[in-house]
């Protein structure tokens, strides 16, 4: 497994455990932003129901990749 699909499985495993998305829905990570020189990173992530080619929602997740967090506070979502 490489490490984008290690990081996609993580995310996908948190956002079903939040209740976000299901289990059998897909994501897909569509950018990866380094905030400055810092551990901190912007992950967007887009969400499809089953069986649907448009996302339902877009997901813009501030995670802390040393400590192995994501920050609900600084994170935040929209609907394209």
């Amino acid at each position: 497994m490489t490490k984008h699909e290690e990081l996609q499985s993580n995310i996908h495993h948190v956002l079903s455990e939040k209740g976000i998305a299901g289990l059998d829905w897909r994501i897909k990570i569509i950018n990866k932003e380094v905030i400055g020189r810092s551990d901190w990173a912007k992950v967007s992530v887009e969400i499809y129901p089953p069986r649907k080619r448009k996302p339902v929602l877009v997901w813009v997740l501030a995670i802390n990749f040393v400590r192995n967090i994501i920050d609900w506070d600084k994170s935040n979502f929209y609907q394209p």
